[in-house]
């Protein structure tokens, strides 16, 4: 269920003015950061963190995994793999370091698309040497899978057979890698190969999107048997490419979501659940009475979540911006847009102004609970990007200070500077995100990797009360 405003009486207002202020206004504690003791690496004391790429979480939202940069001083050995769960972490994989039936990662080849389920199994993609004769080439792509009882292992590599081919291999580039709940695996991958003595696969049918650890093809470039339904005028344009990391599974196994481009040279640009089409450029469908804008301006970024539910968000022709979420391949709703009001009465609106794309996150829960990030029109460009909650009330605010060495204090010179694009998850009542960070004379203080609170449904008519008091970055 969504989560609504609970309404309070003026006399319930006053009782509850100190401790309500506590509540509704939480602020984000790091789990790991560039700077003070969350800097340190687990397993690794002499390492300290230098950046982190997206955090991404299980159904259950009991489990998460991300990959970082680190210190060590060679290019060779400074990526690194970890999985947790609330604000613990562990090392599962150094690149250079951590041995991989009998192999170690190539530097700089881990992918930042990651995934994880309900019991923990992971999966990430990389890089490998792989013996010359197999291929011709000293390099291949794998998929790595590994789970709280079992050290990371690969689970399948460039030219091992696609199970729904015949006698053609993964490509030489796989990437956008899910695990299901039933421990399947789902890639996009480019440059297929012919195995057993095939030729390889011509330039314009050689990259696909796979479940089932391949026994199911979803989409092929060029393909006449998987182009999408649903195109405008009842087009049937092929699959032309597929956008890198844009294809995602859910935790079932059994809904994907993908962005990429048709075989055409006008509205081709497309984003499909299951393979049929929900949202395509030169088209107006948003139902904003406007077209959606061409090229990568129109459908900027969307994804499944672990859920089944699907989002994007993007930009129309007349300029304005939106966020969507959808249930399936019918249902979808606009639940912001530029210019509305981020909440009803904050007398503040998403805005792009100095942001051309006003919209710059989304995350949702299991129960039909989100949050939008994006721009505003607030006068002070220090405090004019948000997270909002269910359309209801602001999360975080750009200046915001921060908990940096976890101790649930609001002790240290450290404040929200850049909220980092699309790297968040929300799990039942906390949301996990990156973001820049600095002192209180602007200096940076690196990124950090957090969580915070969101308020109960109890809590929302008082937070705007809070927020007058919340502390704020000097300027």
């Amino acid at each position: 269920m969504r989560r609504t405003l609970t309404a309070l009486t003026l006399a319930s207002l006053a009782g509850l003015s100190t401790s309500a202020t506590a509540a509704a206004a939480p602020f984000a504690s790091a789990i790991f950061a560039e700077v003070g003791p969350k800097a340190v690496v687990p397993g690794l004391p002499n390492n300290l963190f230098t950046a982190f790429d997206r955090p991404y979480r299980s159904l259950n939202g009991q489990h998460w995994i991300i990959t970082a940069i680190i210190n060590t001083g060679a290019a060779a050995t400074d990526e690194v793999v970890l999985v947790g769960s609330g604000t613990t972490g562990t090392l599962v994989a150094q690149e250079g370091v951590t041995l991989i039936n009998g192999l170690v990662i190539r530097s700089g080849s881990i992918d930042q698309t990651a995934s994880i389920n309900d019991s923990g199994a992971y999966a990430f993609a990389a890089n490998f040497d792989l013996v010359p004769s197999i291929s011709g080439s000293l390099v291949a792509d794998a998929i790595v899978t590994g789970d709280p009882m079992n050290p990371p292992t690969r689970a399948l590599r460039s030219f091992d057979p696609v199970p729904s081919l015949t006698d053609i291999g993964w490509g030489t580039t796989i990437s956008s890698i899910g695990i299901s709940n039933t421990g399947n695996l789902s890639a996009r991958t480019t440059f297929l190969r012919g195995i057993n003595g095939a030729s390889n696969p011509a330039t314009t049918v050689d990259s696909g999107l796979f479940r089932n650890s391949g026994a199911i093809m979803d989409a092929r470039e060029g393909d006449a048997g998987t182009a999408p339904s649903g195109q405008d005028g009842g087009g049937t344009l092929t699959w032309q490419n597929f956008r890198a990391e844009d294809y995602t599974v859910d935790a079932s196994g059994n809904n994907w979501f993908a962005i990429g481009d048709l075989a055409g040279t006008v509205n081709d640009d497309v984003a499909v659940y299951n393979n049929v089409v929900v949202l395509q450029e030169g088209i107006d469908s948003t139902g904003l009475g406007s077209n959606i804008a061409t090229g990568t301006t129109g459908i900027r970024s969307g994804s499944i979540l672990p859920n089944g539910q699907w989002w994007a968000y993007g930009s129309n022709v007349d300029g304005n911006d939106w966020v969507i979420l959808g249930d399936n391949a019918v249902t979808k709703s606009v639940i912001a847009q530029r210019g509305d009001e981020i909440f009803p009465g904050a007398g503040e609106s998403w805005s792009d102004s100095i942001f051309a794309q006003t919209f710059f996150a989304f995350a949702a829960d299991n129960d039909g609970n989100y949050v939008v990030g994006g721009v505003t029109d607030n006068a002070d460009v220090a405090r004019n990007a948000v997270l909002v909650y269910n359309g209801l009330s602001v999360i975080l605010r750009e200046g915001d200070q921060v908990d940096i060495d976890g101790n649930g204090i609001l002790d240290d010179d450290a404040f929200i500077s850049v909220f980092n694009n699309d790297d968040l998850f929300l799990a039942g009542d906390m949301l996990y995100f990156t973001a820049d960070l600095v002192n209180a004379a602007g200096g940076s203080l690196g990124q950090a990797y957090m969580v915070v609170r969101v308020p109960a449904p109890s809590a929302l008519g008082l937070l705007g009360l809070s927020a007058l008091v919340g502390l704020r970055r000097r300027r």
